[in-house]
C-alpha cells in the first residue's frame, strides 16, 4: 500500500496514519491466527472418541456452573442434543444412584481450584438409562491466572463395570450347584 517508485517523505500526520495502519494490520493478522487456532482445536476435540464438556467456573452451588461447549461424543453418549446441554449444569446427568461422596470430593477439589483426576460416577442418559463414566476435570485459566472455566473429559466405562460384575458373580457361584 505504501510502495512507490518515486522517493517521498511523510509528514507527522502521515507517519501517525502509517503507524495506525500497521497496528490495525497486526491486530487483524493476530485475530485471524487466533480464529484459525480455535477452529483447529475445536476440530480436534470433535474428532476424539472421549466425551468433552466445558463449563463456566462458577457458581459451584446449585444450580452449578453452566455448560458452554460439548463435543459430539458427549451428545452421542448422553442422548441429549448440544442445545439441550448448553446453558444447563452437568448435574442434569446425575440421578438417584449417583454417589454423593464422590461428588463431595469433586466439589472440594473444585473449590480449591485444582484438577480432579480419575473419578467414576453413575450418570443417566436422556432416556433414563444409567451409565458409568470415568472422568477428569481440569481448570482453565486466563492469561492472568484467573479461573474462567472447567474442562471435563469423560469415558464410558459401563461395559467394563458389567464385565467385572459378571466375573465376580462367576467367581462366587458354582455352576453345578
Amino acid at each position: 500500500c505504501i510502495t512507490d517508485p518515486a522517493p517521498r517523505s511523510f509528514g507527522t500526520d502521515e507517519r501517525r496514519l502509517l503507524v495506525h495502519l500497521a497496528e490495525v494490520t497486526t491486530d487483524l493478522l493476530e485475530a485471524r491466527q487466533a480464529d484459525y487456532k480455535v477452529r483447529y482445536l475445536t476440530s480436534v476435540l470433535e474428532q476424539i472418541d472421549d466425551s468433552v464438556l466445558v463449563t463456566e467456573s462458577a457458581p459451584l452451588d446449585p444450580p452449578g456452573p453452566r455448560i458452554t461447549w460439548v463435543n459430539d461424543a458427549l451428545t452421542d453418549l448422553t442422548g441429549y442434543d448440544r442445545d439441550e446441554l448448553t446453558g444447563h449444569t452437568p448435574r442434569m446427568l446425575q440421578g438417584p444412584e449417583t454417589d454423593r461422596e464422590t461428588l463431595a470430593r469433586v466439589r472440594a477439589a473444585l473449590e480449591a481450584g485444582t484438577s480432579v483426576d480419575a473419578f467414576e460416577t453413575l450418570n443417566y442418559r436422556k432416556d433414563g438409562t444409567p451409565y458409568v463414566v470415568a472422568w477428569t476435570i481440569t481448570p482453565i485459566r486466563d492469561q492472568e491466572g484467573r479461573l474462567t472455566h472447567w474442562a471435563s473429559v469423560q469415558r464410558d466405562v459401563t461395559q467394563q463395570h458389567e464385565e467385572v460384575k459378571e466375573l465376580r458373580h462367576q467367581a462366587r457361584h458354582d455352576p453345578l450347584t
